[in-house]
């Protein structure tokens, strides 16, 4: 099945790309994105999701991932609190837009910690630098109502930004940071309640990934906040129901 659990290395990134994997290599917003698309796909192929399968996207957006399933053929629900167009939506791609829809792309509007489809209902589910936007009930929430709408023996894949540890100043390369996150991903593994898809996969330690990091393993982003920079990488995940 391939490994269950990932980082955004820039080998990977590399291997995803020399493969012509889906999406691999495509200008985005954010670098682990070209990470986090192919990765998410590959472990949704090995899995066997196949056109025809309904699929569910937790927190969709604006994105070409769902678009790229949809034009083979899988049947994918986009879901997010609102459409692009909603005055509430903090800025362009952030909310859903209606006009992306087809036969095989529909968008429900509603919150994860409450998605409005009834128990045993999608082929798989996946989840794409989402958690780390919600607060920490709304992530509890949510990692169960996506368990809850899966089939039994179903995927559930999902991705989200993570900060290791406090990074180093390197003179010239890299501002200090003593910014980190507000939560630990192995918590969301947890609350699953399932062990990994793969559960001989080890999880490195936030020690291992700064040094992996610090070894120039990571794919980053760098994003400025008040006063600071920090550097994020991303993690992945597979349970099945």
């Amino acid at each position: 099945m391939g490994c269950l659990f990932g980082i955004a290395t820039i080998r990977e990134t590399v291997e995803f790309f020399d493969a012509s994997l889906p999406l691999s290599g495509i200008p985005v917003p954010f670098s682990t994105r070209q990470w986090e698309y192919p990765w998410c796909y590959s472990r949704l192929i090995r899995l066997g999701l196949e056109p025809s399968n309904l699929v569910l996207d937790v927190g969709c957006g604006t994105n070409p991932f769902m678009i790229e399933l949809a034009g083979r053929r899988v049947h994918v629900v986009g879901l997010d609190l609102y459409s692009d167009d909603d005055l509430r939506s903090p800025g362009p791609g952030w909310g859903f837009n209606r006009k992306l829809e087809n036969e095989c792309l529909t968008f429900c509007e509603a919150n994860m910690a409450n998605i409005p489809y009834p128990d045993d209902y999608f082929d798989a589910v996946y989840s794409v630098s989402v958690l780390e936007h919600c607060d920490e009930s709304t992530r509890r929430a949510g990692l169960r109502e996506m368990l809850r709408v899966l089939k039994p023996r179903g995927p559930l894949v999902v991705t989200e930004d993570y900060i290791p540890m406090p990074i180093k100043p390197v003179p010239g390369i890299m501002e200090a940071c003593a910014r980190t996150m507000d939560y630990d991903f192995r918590e969301h593994i947890a609350l699953t309640g399932r062990p990994l898809a793969d559960p001989s996969v080890k999880i490195p330690s936030d020690m291992e990934i700064a040094q992996m990091r610090d070894r120039g393993e990571l794919l980053l982003n760098c994003v400025v906040a008040p006063k600071e920079y920090y550097h994020f990488t991303s993690v992945g995940f597979v349970v099945l129901k």
